[in-house]
């Protein structure tokens, strides 16, 4: 089995940093593919703000609901 990442067009309207953290979470649930310490230790490791553009796509995204 391949493992495809798919991408929501509407991430052209965020930050170049929350497209790099959506691309950042998921390339590290090809290494580990569920939310566990691990998981959370890699995005820190690779994105040590990860939590900061996490939020910022959050808001983005309930400003469109």
């Amino acid at each position: 089995m391949t493992d495809v990442i798919r991408l929501n067009p509407e991430l052209i309207k965020v930050s170049v940093k929350c497209i790099e953290y959506v691309l950042i979470y998921e390339l590290c649930h090809l290494i580990e593919k569920i939310h566990s310490k691990r998981f959370y230790e890699l995005m820190s490791m690779i994105m040590p703000d990860w939590q900061r553009w996490k939020l910022e796509l959050e808001k983005f995204c309930n400003q469109c609901i």
